[in-house]
């Protein structure tokens, strides 16, 4: 919560109608709750709302799924905003659209935020596995690591750095609208 502190919550208590009322008066310009579907989200910011607690949510990406949308009501779901680290499936293009299109196709349902980089991340342990085409885990590892400008996934040309991480660097602002994740911004940190 911005200027206001700390609130913590027990996810599993049975309402935050307190932890709302205590936040009411402060006005926050916004309230940023850390947590999960599955550790009470769309409970919270129903508590919230029911407070009248109206400005801007921002959730994690442990809420950027299906099941927190369905957790909350449309209207209490007003005004709030998810995070993923990566891009939105909805925005990628080339082989991730294609990715988007194979997987609506079979599953009838849309790809959670993350299902893309599952997908990445089997591909470059295959690619791995057929470089050292043989039964060698610390091999496998080693040439998954050394993955430099690898194409052969649905995100579009990347490495792995020096300390592990990947050089994709994007960062996906959605806001919760008729029932969808509808992404506002793309952050990339090499921009």
């Amino acid at each position: 919560m911005l200027g206001g502190g700390r609130q913590p919550i027990v996810h599993t208590q049975q309402s935050f109608r307190e932890v709302a009322e205590r936040i009411r008066p402060l006005a926050p310009d916004m309230v940023y709750f850390g947590g999960t579907t599955q550790t009470a989200a769309g409970k919270l910011i129903k508590d919230l709302r029911a407070a009248q607690v109206t400005c801007p949510v921002m959730v994690p990406d442990g809420c950027y799924e299906k099941a927190f949308i369905e957790s909350a009501s449309a209207q209490d779901l007003a005004n709030v905003y998810a995070t993923i680290g990566g891009t939105d499936p909805k925005l990628l293009r080339g082989k991730g659209q294609e990715f988007v299109t194979k997987y609506k196709e079979k599953y009838k349902k849309d790809p959670e935020a993350y299902a893309v980089y599952g997908y990445e991340a089997a591909a470059v342990f295959l690619a791995a596995v057929r470089t050292v085409g043989k039964k060698d885990r610390d091999a496998i590892l080693k040439a998954c690591l050394a993955t430099k400008d690898f194409e052969g996934g649905a995100v579009g040309k990347w490495s792995f750095d020096a300390d592990g991480d990947t050089t994709l660097q994007q960062l996906t602002i959605s806001k919760v609208e008729n029932g969808d994740f509808v992404p506002q911004r793309v952050v990339d940190k090499k921009a």
